[in-house]
């Protein structure tokens, strides 16, 4: 007798230590467990790894450590197909295909993430269903506040080593028609600091470039750099174009510079011990026969980044004949700080802005730990003025957050994550995302890197060879005894007449997301609470079924719910009882910590809150 469960999950987990306590040292029935990693994930803490919270392996438990015992068995694969009517499970495992036979079969194969078929939500997003999204999340939080702080201090830099660029020229190249002579004229006579936003991006660029690598490469590394740095900051660029030189109206030459911008500014990239006055005049030659008036000359020395405008600048609405060019220094103090503020307001903003779509329990658990690991454990990492730029945005597209709970503790929810200073967003839904956006229904579009989708969950079944009878969502709907009902449309009348218990599977049962349970004319909802009660009716109508015993019929009585909102603070609910604030996050600690699974992570996670109370939070990479 072979009994298959499909799943790791609460669902597949629990059914089999419950079937294992009613089958140990019963050799005629054997326990099989299929899932796709080898672990169970407590999912209840994901939010807290993805924080910093609790370690990883606190959220995970091997199967195979779970039942020591010789009459259970664990497949490590992936479920492909389900066949119904011969009794036989095909799975995957490192592209190796292996067929599983079963007597009787649970099938708890969870949820996955539901993007709802919008643009650009499944490329763009992370989500929080496994432990490798947790990790993805925790490197993408540290990751975003690591390029913020390279934004802001390549932008320091450039002030603050302002007086080190070694582009003070004050002259005006001049070139009168009576000769060549070299005179000094006031460069801001001629332009008020030509293109100078676009400028001073190429030029913060120029230093984060220089931050990065350092000095001492070839001219191509930096050139491949700063091309990957204009695409990055969605700047139009040609690179190596063919710029005709024209003379008397006639082409009588091509110039290929390095880079040209926006159809604006050439910019020419060197790695010269020093940048002499033979090198800009060469170039400021060049300007003279093209269309174009300004070019930024970028030179990797061998101590420090040389930068020099250059400007060719024709007379216009003038008598005069005079032809100018100007090479206008850098070094002004308040001009550096407007390229520092922009580089910043391009960049950093981008990246310490994190949205979280779905006001559900994941939503609004995860909001708080990010408040508390941004607004607390990197405040004393990074400057106040970096932290100043974080933006923390929860959009939900109903009336309310977290709506299985009472309206005084919704409101209480949005309270304080108001306080958390999280931004609120609630009757918004998500039309777009993109790589560096997400655009909502009212026509907001929100930049930002960062985008974490908790907006609902999707049943994850497999092909199923049977007459299955499936709700809207996708999921197997069960009888009362939890058994997979058969498609009555594809019975005779004879057999739509049959009871509940002959118009299913006999020996098929379905639990957790998977399966959809009607009680009081609506289904359950898709929760780990609902799953773990399914077990327990589950593992006792196979025993009866196998000792041609009554089967037991199955109802979900809700005890209540527990939320937590941050640092010592959780709403809950339980058996009418309404409480919240700091003894709520204690207790609420407390029953999860009871549900994990091995004595040994009970105790290790309650270490781990326990150092949490005095220590910061882990922002190590994973």
């Amino acid at each position: 007798m072979k009994i298959l469960i499909l799943g790791g999950g609460f669902g597949g987990t629990y059914t089999l230590k419950h079937l294992h306590k009613f089958f140990h040292n019963k050799k005629k029935v054997k326990l099989v467990l299929v899932n796709k990693k080898n672990y169970f994930i407590f999912t209840p803490l994901l939010h807290e790894v993805a924080t910093g919270g609790v370690s990883i392996d606190n959220a995970l438990e091997p199967i195979r450590e779970i039942i020591k015992c010789c009459d259970f068995d664990f497949i490590h694969g992936e479920v492909e197909k389900i066949d119904l009517e011969n009794k036989v499970v095909y799975i995957n495992k490192e592209r190796e295909n292996y067929n599983v036979d079963y007597d009787y079969l649970v099938i708890a194969l969870g949820s996955k993430t539901n993007y709802y078929n919008i643009t650009g939500a499944k490329e763009f997003t992370f989500s929080l269903k496994t432990v490798d999204d947790a990790i993805r999340l925790k490197n993408r939080f540290v990751h975003m506040f690591e390029l913020a702080s390279v934004a802001q201090t390549c932008a320091d830099y450039t002030q603050t080593n302002a007086d080190n660029i070694k582009t003070q020229t004050d002259a005006n190249y001049t070139q009168a028609d009576a000769g060549n002579n070299v005179v000094q004229t006031n460069a801001e006579n001629n332009e008020n600091f030509l293109y100078e936003d676009l400028s001073y991006k190429i030029i913060g660029i120029a230093y984060k470039i220089k931050k990065n690598l350092g000095l001492g490469h070839k001219e191509k590394v930096y050139t491949n750099s700063l091309e990957l740095e204009l695409k990055k900051e969605n700047i139009i660029y040609k690179r190596e174009e063919k710029i005709s030189v024209v003379y008397d109206g006639k082409i009588v030459g091509n110039y290929i510079p390095d880079f040209v911008i926006e159809d604006k500014i050439i910019v020419e990239l060197k790695t010269l011990p020093l940048i002499d006055e033979k090198t800009k005049k060469q170039i400021w030659n060049y300007l003279k026969g093209t269309k174009y008036r300004l070019a930024i000359l970028i030179n990797f020395g061998k101590k420090d980044v040389e930068i020099s405008r250059i400007i060719y600048d024709k007379a216009r609405n003038s008598n005069s004949q005079q032809e100018s060019a100007s090479s206008q220094k850098v070094d002004n103090n308040e001009s550096l700080q407007k390229s520092a503020s922009s580089l910043q307001k391009s960049e950093s903003n981008k990246y310490l802005t994190f949205v979280i779509v779905g006001g559900g329990a994941t939503g609004v658990e995860l909001a708080g730990e990010m408040s508390d690991l941004f607004y607390k454990t990197f405040s004393k990492l990074y400057s106040s003025d970096l932290i100043s730029q974080v933006k923390i945005i929860l959009i939900e597209k109903g009336k309310e957050l977290i709506p299985q709970f009472s309206p005084k503790l919704r409101q209480k929810a949005l309270e304080r994550l108001k306080k958390l200073k999280v931004d609120i967003r609630l009757e918004r839904g998500v039309i777009e995302v993109g790589e560096d956006f997400i655009k909502l229904d009212d026509g907001n579009v929100i930049e930002t890197k960062t985008v974490i989708w908790a907006a609902g969950v999707e049943t994850n079944l497999p092909e199923i060879i049977g007459k299955v009878e499936k709700d809207n969502k996708g999921r197997l709907v069960v009888n009362e005894y939890l058994q997979v009902k058969k498609k009555i449309d594809m019975l005779s009348q004879q057999e739509s007449a049959l009871s509940q218990q002959e118009s299913a599977y006999d020996n098929v049962f379905a639990i957790g997301d998977v399966c959809c349970f009607i009680q009081d004319q609506k289904p359950l909802p898709q929760l780990a609470q609902v799953a773990v009660r399914q077990v327990k009716t589950v593992s006792l109508n196979i025993k009866n079924s196998i000792e041609n015993k009554t089967l037991q019929k199955f109802a979900y009585k809700h005890t209540g719910d527990l939320i937590s909102v941050g640092r010592f603070y959780a709403l809950g609910e339980i058996k009418g009882v309404e409480f919240s604030g700091l003894i709520s996050w204690f207790i609420w600690k407390g029953v999860y910590l009871s549900k994990i699974i091995s004595f040994r992570d009970q105790i290790k996670t309650f270490i781990d809150w326990l150092l949490n109370l005095f220590l910061p939070r882990d922002i190590t990479e994973l």
